[in-house]
C-alpha cells in the first residue's frame, strides 16, 4: 500500500484482552498474544481514530503500527499506511472486533496459542476476533 496523509484524532491508551485469554502485544516485528498480564510492556497500545468507526493501533513501546498485508498476514509497520486502518465493531457483550479496512472481511485475530491468525482464516462472530479494550 502506498503511504498517504492519514490524520489521527482522539488517542486512547489501552490494552486489548482477547477472548482466547491473551493480551495483544506489538513488538518491533511481531503481533501476538501475551499471558504476562503484569510485566509485558509491549501490551500497552495506543488506539487512535482516523474517521468515525475507523482506528489505527500502535504499540506504545515498539512504536509500530499493526497492519494487515494483501495476503492477510498481521504485520507491523514503521509508518501509518492504509493497511493499518481497521473498522472497529463494538458488540453488545462489551467486546470489539477490528476488521481491516482495505481487506474487507478479514479481522485482527489470535489463535488458541496466541499467534496472529491470518485474515482469510478469521470471520465475524469467531471468538478469535473479539477483544475487550481496557483503559491504561
Amino acid at each position: 500500500m502506498t503511504s498517504q496523509q492519514i490524520t489521527t484524532n482522539v488517542v486512547r491508551r489501552t490494552k486489548l484482552h482477547s477472548r482466547k485469554g491473551f493480551l495483544l502485544r506489538v513488538t518491533d516485528d511481531l503481533v501476538e498474544g501475551s499471558q504476562d498480564y503484569d510485566n509485558d510492556v509491549y501490551t500497552t497500545l495506543q488506539m487512535a481514530s482516523v474517521a468515525p468507526g475507523e482506528v489505527v493501533i500502535r504499540g506504545e513501546v515498539s512504536n509500530k503500527y499493526i497492519g494487515m498485508d494483501s495476503n492477510g498476514n498481521i504485520v507491523t509497520y514503521n509508518s501509518l499506511l492504509e493497511d493499518c486502518i481497521f473498522k472497529e465493531h463494538q458488540h453488545t457483550n462489551g467486546y470489539s472486533s477490528f476488521e481491516s479496512k482495505p481487506h474487507s472481511g478479514w479481522f485482527l485475530a489470535l489463535t488458541n496459542d496466541g499467534k496472529a491468525k491470518p485474515g482469510p482464516k478469521s470471520a465475524r462472530g469467531h471468538r478469535a476476533v473479539e477483544f475487550l479494550p481496557s483503559s491504561v
